[in-house]
């Protein structure tokens, strides 16, 4: 009995791992950077600008309407996507913005621009990813 127990709770902690498995994050192929939850947390939220090279960092992001910025924001940052939204507009309104602000733009141009911009971050949905030399995946939700 306790054996398939084990099992019933092995293969709904897998089940779920999968199931939550709600965006990439993906960065130009050339850049080399070694990027963690805390460095992208750090970036998404304007507090690093620059990659450690001293290059600027463009971002990209869904629009905040979408499932995929509102996975991101609620796993990353740990906020809802309005909050973050909001966020960023109060450092526009109040001229402390550090990085430029992100362009919200739908996943297959996100994808676009991260792959003609090294030093560019985004994140999409991990249906829209296709095989495409120029992009790295760094994080998988």
């Amino acid at each position: 009995m306790r054996l398939y127990v084990f099992i019933g709770i092995l293969f709904f902690i897998s089940f779920n791992s999968i199931a939550n498995d709600k965006f990439v994050i993906i960065i130009n192929s050339q850049n080399t950077q070694k990027i963690d939850k805390k460095l992208i947390k750090n970036i998404a939220s304007d507090i690093i600008s620059t990659w450690s090279n001293g290059q600027p960092i463009t971002l990209y992001f869904p629009k905040s309407q979408t499932e995929v910025r509102r996975n991101f924001t609620l796993d990353i940052l740990g906020i809802s996507a309005n909050q973050d939204a909001i966020n960023w507009e109060n450092k526009k309104i109040t001229n402390t913005l550090n990085n430029k602000a992100p362009k919200l733009l739908r996943d297959k141009m996100i994808i676009r621009m991260v792959a003609k911009h090294p030093n560019s971050l985004g994140y999409v949905s991990p249906d829209a990813i296709k095989n495409n030399p120029n992009i790295k995946i760094v994080h998988l939700r």
